[in-house]
């Protein structure tokens, strides 16, 4: 993990209780998103997932969880997957679902095989 998202996350981490250090956490987590950080837009996803700093919102969840998944990040690769499966933020896509967390778990090793099962 890079000096630089862990400052993010520090940010995050220790402004989250006041509405201008949450405001500067979100802005900078955003950024390094829009600036190709897959790790930032991992996080920012899980951040609309849950409402922390923006609001709940998982078609941003999504998109951003889709962004980073595209980038090999194996945590978003997951979550795309559960989301195309659930068709939150998305369209239900048990094909898509499949795919993702196949790639998901190729990399990490960790498969629920219930899922898949189901899948199939």
């Amino acid at each position: 993990m890079n000096i630089k998202i862990i400052f993010q996350l520090f940010l995050v981490i220790v402004f989250f209780n006041n509405a201008y250090g949450q405001e500067t956490a979100v802005e900078s987590i955003k950024k390094s998103a829009e600036n190709g950080d897959a790790i930032a837009q991992c996080y920012l996803a899980k951040m609309y997932i849950k409402g922390q700093g923006v609001s709940i919102d998982k078609k941003q969840a999504f998109y951003w969880f889709k962004k980073s998944a595209e980038q090999g990040n194996a945590l978003a690769q997951h979550f795309v997957g559960l989301m195309y499966n659930g068709g939150e933020g998305t369209q239900k896509d048990e094909k898509n679902a499949f795919y993702w967390m196949k790639k998901s778990a190729e990399q990490t090793k960790i498969i629920n095989f219930e899922l898949l099962k189901s899948m199939t």
